[in-house]
């Protein structure tokens, strides 16, 4: 038996001078990858998360350790995320290591739970 999962794709955009995403709304889906654009002043991303939409709180596994991710500068990438980690999740910023030196699209990759 073959098992078929749907995928989907959301843009967090982080505007030119911030840390910080927009939000993107994963209710029913869990984040599975993020594609990094070509420039990025940050080295990598941690993440703030809420259930309600509202209160956003720092990302921490259950063992107290915080969910980041980390790329390589000025490099393309797609990196891949333990889909777990977010189940239960409804709302996700993404948060650069660096204030950007200009507005910057990353892409997740979101499947269907």
């Amino acid at each position: 038996m073959t098992l078929e999962y749907k995928f989907s794709q959301e843009d967090a955009v982080i505007a030119l001078g911030a840390t910080t995403s927009d939000v993107i709304r994963i209710y029913g889906k869990t984040i599975v990858g993020i594609l990094t654009p070509v420039a990025m002043t940050g080295t990598g991303f941690s993440f703030m998360v809420s259930i309600d939409g509202t209160t956003y709180v720092p990302f921490y596994n259950p063992y107290g350790v915080a969910i980041e991710t980390v790329h390589v500068v000025d490099a393309a990438r797609h990196i891949g995320v333990e889909f777990e980690d977010f189940m239960g999740v409804n709302y996700v910023k993404l948060v650069s290591n660096d204030t950007e030196a200009a507005e910057r699209t990353i892409t997740l990759s979101l499947r269907t739970l």
